[in-house]
């Protein structure tokens, strides 16, 4: 005679059942909801970096005061979704390039926050130069021609409160004009000569009453300083602006980071850049035909698929099957568990409480050796071990110098909390199945159980 396992109470059994359901559906449906598994990458770009991927630095911007002594942190990632992983049962190729195009974009519009951080640095920097430098001339020039010695230029600039702060200060209501506008070199350079009319006013106030600096206590721009002045800053503004005559912050950082991808010998008016460590050339006359950032994309997308050979195509694909094969490995337990469960629940089993021991020990397979055992080795490897293998790649040769840091993430972690949350529901069913008792169901099910006291030799016959 069968058996059943029925259990005192169990209204409680089926509140954690639901509860159990629902971390089922998580564990399932996290891996289509996100990356089923992201490299970050996060790398600091110092000014000497810079300087060489920009060649000969005609901007007029100071790279230093662009990037900063402890540089500027540029943060990627490469990602890989649930739809790509099983849809890499084809053909190699077009498995691989599906990749390729989606980080490109990824990537490109990542970079998005750094180039505005570093494009608003340089245009403020190279209008800063040019203000210093050609007031600093003028003031040079009045010095001599009062018999002064011009070796106390800095010394007079810095009594007159012309500082670098202060000119900073000048000039960070205009970038935020360029920046939020998008100004025109006209409207730009306008400014800039409100700027400098500004900081000749504040010359004889600053200069006023004191002896020493009777030379500025009625200075004034005269036409022809005015003129010398504002071509050098047309002359600047030229070399950072489109075309067209905007400027455009993002397109010029675009252009520097695409020249240094593109390794173009082309002339400044194709290109603007000549980079010195490049891989492949942007096709003639591009320049002219999109913007910056898709320009950026090509040559990002072509980078990669120069160094992607064949063999590797090839190679991976099998990477993705496994990817695919432990995903499957992953999901099927908790799939499992969940039939299961509906099926009791349509039966109205006397025994509610389910084995959960599959989807703690094979439910987070995927997360514990894509995720979490990569990124403890990742913690023992360090940062010099993994510059070493990047100085191979000819592409990766000239940033393995910087600091660079790896991270791994996976929305399959959510499969891993669910398993843990199970296990502790686990050793509860664990319990209750030890203490309840054999019975047999009156009608079936577990509303009236009938307390089994022996078996009668009637029975064993």
């Amino acid at each position: 005679m069968k058996k059943n396992i029925v259990v005192d109470n169990p209204k409680v059994i089926w509140i954690l059942n639901i509860v159990v359901a629902v971390l089922c559906l998580l564990s399932i449906l996290c891996y289509f909801f996100g990356p089923v598994w992201q490299v970050n990458v996060t790398y600091v770009l110092t000014a000497e970096q810079l300087e060489e991927m920009i060649g000969d630095n005609d901007y007029g911007f100071d790279i230093n005061e662009v990037i900063g002594e402890e540089g500027e942190p540029i943060k990627v990632s490469l990602s890989l979704s649930a739809g790509v992983v099983l849809g890499s049962f084809g053909t190699a190729e077009s498995t691989v390039d599906k990749i390729v195009d989606n980080n490109v974009d990824n990537i490109v519009a990542q970079l998005g926050g750094t180039m505005n951080t570093i494009a608003k640095k340089a245009v403020k920097s190279a209008a800063k130069t040019t203000v210093m430098d050609t007031v600093r001339e003028n003031v040079k020039n009045r010095l001599t021609a009062n018999g002064k010695d011009e070796a106390n230029v800095d010394q007079t600039l810095e009594d007159l409160g012309f500082t670098d702060e202060y000119v900073g200060e000048k000039m960070d209501q205009i970038i935020d004009d360029v920046f939020e506008g998008g100004k025109d070199i006209d409207a730009v350079t306008e400014n800039i000569m409100g700027t400098v009319d500004e900081v000749y006013a504040d010359f004889q106030k600053n200069s006023a009453g004191k002896d020493d600096l009777e030379d500025f206590h009625d200075i004034e721009l005269s036409p022809e300083e005015r003129a010398d002045i504002e071509e050098s800053v047309r002359s600047t503004l030229e070399k950072i602006a489109q075309e067209d005559g905007s400027i455009d912050p993002d397109e010029l950082i675009a252009e520097l980071l695409a020249g240094a991808l593109s390794g173009s010998d082309s002339t400044e008016s194709e290109n603007k850049v000549s980079a010195s460590h490049g891989i492949v050339s942007l096709a003639d006359g591009e320049s002219g035909e999109s913007s910056a950032k898709e320009k950026l994309a090509s040559a990002l997308r072509d980078t990669l698929n120069e160094y992607i050979s064949d063999d590797v195509r090839s190679s991976a694909v099998y990477v993705f099957y496994g990817m695919a094969g432990l995903m499957l490995l992953s999901m099927i337990p908790w799939i499992y568990i969940l039939i299961k469960l509906i099926v009791k629940f349509v039966k109205k089993d006397p025994n509610p409480t389910v084995k959960l021991a599959i989807p703690i020990w094979l439910g987070w397979l995927f997360f514990l050796i894509l995720v979490a055992i990569p990124t403890i080795a990742l913690w023992f490897a360090h940062i010099p071990a993994l510059a070493e293998l990047l100085a191979s790649v000819p592409f990766l040769e000239g940033l393995t110098t910087g600091t660079m840091s790896f991270s791994i993430t996976s929305l399959s972690c959510i499969s891993a909390i669910c398993a843990l949350v199970i296990l502790g529901i686990s050793i509860y069913y664990i319990i209750v199945r030890k203490k309840s008792k054999n019975v047999v169901p009156s009608s079936g099910g577990y509303d009236a159980p009938v307390r089994e006291e022996q078996e009668t030799a009637a029975s064993e016959e």
